[in-house]
């Protein structure tokens, strides 16, 4: 039954979006070292041929595939907390508006919820390699189970909106304090 949810059919593009996500990310990361100096041509040829080596190597998009759309979120989540600080004009300015956000959440807090959710992308695809809880015959340990459930999306989420409602609290109580 096709639903207005169903996103299954964004799977086909998935490579496209691997591709285009670290053509972008390694063009920029060129670009911001220099390392190949000011040539943005020779920038461009070096982001395009990691992009599509990116692409053939399997693993590696099984970890990006669990990872971009959680980094999507996190970004996603970020701009809406900018948003509501414009919207009720915390701050006199946008400039002003996006330090107080910044001084409220901490660029600490977003890398390292980015690097955990690297951290969880990297134990599902290799789980079965790395993780000393899977047994050699395929078998459910409880240890097994539990490491899966701690490690579950939805006990992940959760998590997450426990950090921002404490990031709020702290915001508020400072707001009431001064």
């Amino acid at each position: 039954m096709a639903t207005i949810m169903d996103v299954s059919a964004l799977y086909y593009f998935l490579p496209f979006v691997i591709f285009l996500f670290i053509f972008v990310a390694s063009y920029g990361f060129l670009s911001k070292i220099k390392i190949l100096g000011d040539n943005t041509k020779l920038n461009l040829i070096a982001a395009l041929c990691i992009g599509l080596l990116t692409i053939f190597i399997g693993d590696l998009i099984d970890i990006l595939s669990f990872t971009i759309p959680w980094l999507f979120f996190i970004v996603i989540a970020l701009l809406m907390i900018f948003g509501l600080f414009l919207f009720f004009k915390i701050g006199k300015t946008e400039e002003e508006s996006y330090a107080k956000v910044w001084d409220l959440i901490g660029s600490t807090p977003v890398l390292i919820i980015m690097l955990i959710i690297i951290f969880i992308a990297i134990t599902q695809v290799f789980e079965s390699t790395i993780s000393p809880y899977s047994s050699e015959d395929g078998t459910k340990t409880p240890t097994s189970e539990t490491l899966r459930t701690l490690t579950h999306p939805r006990i992940l989420s959760a998590l997450f909106i426990l950090i921002i409602s404490g990031v709020v609290v702290r915001y508020l109580v400072d707001l009431v304090k001064s």
